[in-house]
Order: C-alpha cells, then structure tokens, then sequence
C-alpha cells in the first residue's frame, strides 16, 4: 500500500495534466478523497488542469480547510474559472478564506461573464504614474513576480491609461530619469467587455503577447495575455470560433515569446537593487 501511494504522488508530481483527465473520469467522491490526500503543492496543478466543472464538483465535496488551501494556490484566472461553478454560499465561503488582494482579484473577475476579455485578465500587471522614478519602477517590478512581462503600464490618479513603459528601456534609463521619459503610446487595447472571439481577432497579437485592458472610461484593470486568452477559448461553454493551422503556428510564435518574457523577468529579479545600469540619456531601442 505504502508502495502504491508512493508511485501516486511521484505520478501525480511529474504529470499534472495526465493525472486530471484521469481523475475527471472517475466518480467525484473518488477524485475527492484523492485530492484530499494530496499536499496541496501537488494537488493545485493537478485542479489547474482539470476542467473547471469537474474541479468546481470536487471542491464541493472537500472540506473548506482543503478546498481553501487548494483555491489559495491557483491563480486568479484559474481559480475564478473554477469557482464560477460552485454553487452559492460556498463560493463566497472560500473567496473570504484568500488573502485581502487575491480575494479582490477573484471577485472582480467573477463580475464578467466567461466568455468576455474581463474574465481572465492579469489583475497584477504594474502600473505606475508617469512621475515614478524609472529606478522605482524596476524595484517595483524586482518585488511583483506576477507581474511577468516586458512592459509596464502607465496611468494617472484616476487609473486611466496614459502609456506603456519597455523594461529594455527602464534598465537603460539615466540616473533620476521618470517613467515617463521612457513611456511610449499604447497603440492596441481591449475592453474588458469585448468577447474573446473579438480579442482572438485583435490585431495587437501581431505586436505584443499581452494587451492592456480597460474598462469605462479608459480605467486601467489589467491586461490579457494571448496564452492565456488560448487557454480561455478552449473552454467547453466559451463560444468562439474554432482554431486554423495559422492559429497554432501563431500560438507557438507568442509562446516564445514569452518565455523569452519570463527570463527577461527573471534577470530583474536577480539585479540588485541599485540605479539603473546607465547615466546617458534615453536610446531608442
């Protein structure tokens, strides 16, 4: 028995996504018990690639120590995927159970209908006034790991969008240089109502792997990455429309993209925190 739990959890940590199809075919009750015996840093991957109806069922039936501790691990756009179908008052249950800024992100989330832009946004993209100093704004983003990306977004006291800043361009930034030295125009956007079908069809995607999104008024709420908009119209109850070659060949290209964003993301985290790397004005880059 020993043996065969071992081989379990050594299954489940090194093949997540095989182990959901597995569990969506067996009786909620069993999926449940077997989530139950997880530690919680196996069983999120496991419910992040389970259909969110089939994770919704199982969440149902856990305990709220375990269901809590599972929805604490996923991320926003996941996890409000999932918890879109879990009935009432247990939704609300477990939201109060996240942290002050997750819950937030949840609930606003949860406010747009499945198949809009608004509900799979990146609520932890940086945004920052044009005054922020260009050597704040990199410690900003050194201490935001969810904020992965190669731009941060510009806006004034009332969250309206003003511009986008390049982390290229940050790093090159004089000493005492303003974000706003470095913002260029936002060229592409979407509304946080638009329908993913509409924002499959964006003509950013050619230029960027991520879009700002605003809501009335030219709010600032985040931003759209195009794997995770991929990932969105590939859920069973989204209608959009199906898929062509170009689209795999296009969601390879982004996906390298960003990776390349990532490691990018992870050479700033590892600077150290000092002044920007040069003191000559701006280059384009």
């Amino acid at each position: 028995m020993a043996r065969t739990r071992e081989l379990s959890l050594s299954f489940v940590e090194s093949h997540p996504g095989d182990a959901a199809r597995v569990l969506e075919h067996l009786p909620t009750d069993d999926t449940s018990a077997f989530l139950k015996l997880l530690p919680v840093r196996l069983g999120a991957p496991v419910l992040r690639h389970m259909l969110p109806t089939s994770a919704a069922r199982c969440l149902e039936q856990l305990d709220d120590e375990t269901a809590a501790g599972l929805v604490r691990d996923l991320d926003a756009q996941t996890g409000s995927a999932v918890l879109r179908y879990v009935r009432q008052p247990r939704r609300d249950q477990l939201i109060a159970q996240l942290p002050t800024t997750a819950a937030l992100a949840f609930r606003l989330l949860l406010t747009y209908p499945e198949d809009t832009v608004g509900a799979w946004i990146n609520t932890h993209c940086l945004a920052v006034t044009p005054e922020t100093p260009a050597s704040e704004a990199l410690e900003r983003l050194r201490q935001s790991p969810e904020s992965a990306g190669t731009y941060l977004y510009v806006v004034d006291a009332d969250w309206r969008l003003k511009g986008m800043a390049a982390i290229t361009d940050l790093l090159r930034a004089g000493r005492g240089t303003t974000v706003a030295q470095s913002m260029q125009s936002v060229r592409h956007r979407l509304s946080a109502r638009a329908s993913l079908a509409a924002a499959h069809q964006h003509q950013g995607w050619k230029e960027y792997h991520a879009l700002p999104v605003l809501e009335r008024q030219e709010r600032f709420i985040g931003a759209l990455e195009f794997t995770v908009l991929h990932r969105a119209i590939e859920q069973p109850h989204a209608e959009v429309t199906a898929s062509t070659p170009a689209d795999s060949l296009s969601l390879l290209t982004r996906s390298l993209w960003m990776v390349f964003a990532n490691l990018l993301q992870a050479l700033i985290t590892l600077l150290p925190p000092t002044h920007p790397l040069a003191e000559d004005k701006h280059g384009e880059p």
